[in-house]
């Protein structure tokens, strides 16, 4: 089943370094991108996409600086990125899903929102690779 996301696509420049590095890290087809919203709350039958493309006519260009790499546990290495607006999109996109800033994370999936460009992630006994490979 094909999964969803809402993101914005990164600069050229650092589109061709990252994917680089995905390759070199195994990924076949990589598609460097910071996420604004994960998979848990789009559905297959599409029926917010019109909700976010009006999020995204209503936005302004954002000024993306990639930094230094972390890790969310073992499983994922990723690149932080410092990038004003993001937090307020990622909030408009949660209120155009129906889904107030005050909602109970206790009862969700959802994770608190993290700015980042994800460059690995662990597939069944996958090792992590060190974070200065992602340099």
């Amino acid at each position: 089943m094909f999964r969803y996301f809402v993101g914005i696509e990164l600069p050229a420049g650092h589109r061709r370094r990252i994917a680089r590095v995905m390759r070199r890290l195994g990924d076949p087809h990589p598609v460097p991108h910071i996420t604004v919203k994960d998979p848990t709350s789009l559905t297959p039958d599409l029926h917010w996409l019109g909700a976010i493309r009006a999020v995204a006519a209503q936005s302004s260009p954002l000024k993306v600086v990639i930094g230094a790499p972390g890790r969310f546990g073992v499983r994922v290495l990723y690149l932080c990125v410092d990038c004003p607006g993001l937090e307020a999109l990622h909030d408009r996109v949660e209120q155009a899903l129906g889904r107030g800033a005050d909602h109970d994370r206790a009862t969700t999936s959802d994770r608190d929102f993290t700015p980042h460009v994800t460059v690995w992630v662990a597939r069944r006994k996958d090792q992590p690779p060190p974070a200065e490979d992602v340099l």
